[in-house]
């Protein structure tokens, strides 16, 4: 079975957000520990292994993704670590995305920027999955997991316009892609958001015309996010298909 929610990995260390910059979309120069900022980690030809949120300081940095990539994530950021005054680990626990209070955050929380949302500890995986489904659907932004890593562009995710990815920042592994398809205007394929029927797609489930599943959810009406390039036609996979949802809110879709 697939892991549920998110996950958090920690560096820590005299090097941790230097070493970080490296390897982020965001600029860490604007880290927070009680605001997190979105971020997403890329492998060399752009596509995004994990992302999520980062928080914390200089001499620690915790970055929040699903609970299915995070090994991954682990493995990939583990073998440039040799050199690095930090080292990596990755505390218990499992969180998942609510609400934000119309106020400021209470103490110990951490608001997930630029959203009204913050993070919370939980123990259900049900609950963790399904929260971080509806909470991404109507937000009309990707949450990486295990069957879609390193198959997108931060673009495709819905990631440029959530303010996940500087253009300003300087280097970081795999941002010569990611900048060449933003500025050449590349990136044919985005995240939409779609009413699916049939049987709960999963993520990762391709469809014709050419599309991939990456949220869905069977809560407040069956709605579900595909990268696609086919902006205006229905979607047919094994055993649902994805009708182009209109005036569904959250964010204007990609």
């Amino acid at each position: 079975m697939a892991q549920a929610g998110l996950a958090k990995l920690t560096l820590a260390g005299a090097d941790a957000k230097r070493f970080l910059q490296g390897y982020v979309t965001c600029d860490l120069d604007a880290l927070a520990e009680d605001a997190a900022m979105p971020m997403a980690c890329c492998n060399i030809k752009g596509r995004v292994l994990a992302n999520g949120w980062a928080a914390g300081r200089d001499d620690a940095v915790d970055l929040f993704i699903h609970a299915s990539v995070a090994e991954q994530l682990a493995a990939h950021l583990g073998k440039y670590l040799v050199f690095a005054k930090c080292s990596l680990d990755r505390p218990a626990g499992r969180f998942t995305i609510a609400a934000g209070p119309a106020g400021p955050a209470g103490p110990g929380a951490i608001t997930l920027r630029p959203l009204p949302w913050v993070l919370a500890a939980t123990g259900g995986e049900e609950a963790e999955d399904a929260a971080l489904e509806r909470h991404c659907i109507d937000a009309a932004i990707g949450i990486v997991r295990a069957p879609v890593a390193e198959r997108f562009l931060p673009q495709m995710l819905g990631l440029v316009e959530l303010g996940a990815v500087s253009f300003t920042k300087g280097c970081y592994l795999g941002q010569e892609v990611v900048a060449r398809a933003q500025h050449r205007g590349e990136v044919k394929r985005r995240l939409r958001r779609f009413r699916w029927e049939g049987t709960l797609p999963a993520a990762g489930a391709a469809t014709s015309p050419a599309g991939t599943v990456v949220h869905a959810s069977g809560v407040d009406g069956g709605l579900a996010l595909a990268v696609t390039g086919a902006a205006d036609a229905t979607l047919r996979g094994e055993g649902f298909q994805l009708i182009p949802a209109t005036g569904s809110g959250g964010r204007a879709q990609a």
